[in-house]
């Protein structure tokens, strides 16, 4: 990993950097963030279990 001596705070993304390199969570623990993720997971689920019966299929 590359440490930067100078971090430019005024980054738009400092934030999240500063939050994933000292081992937080991208998102904040939050219920409403908790269920947009779950959201997203069981959509890409639903994409998942498609593209797996096509192949089956083919």
């Amino acid at each position: 990993m590359v440490n930067i001596k100078d971090k430019p705070v005024n980054y738009p993304l400092f934030e999240y950097i500063e939050r994933l390199e000292s081992g937080g969570a991208l998102l904040p623990d939050t219920e409403e963030n908790l269920i947009e993720v779950v959201g997203i997971l069981k959509s890409y689920g639903i994409v998942l279990d498609a593209y797996s019966k096509n192949l089956i299929y083919v």
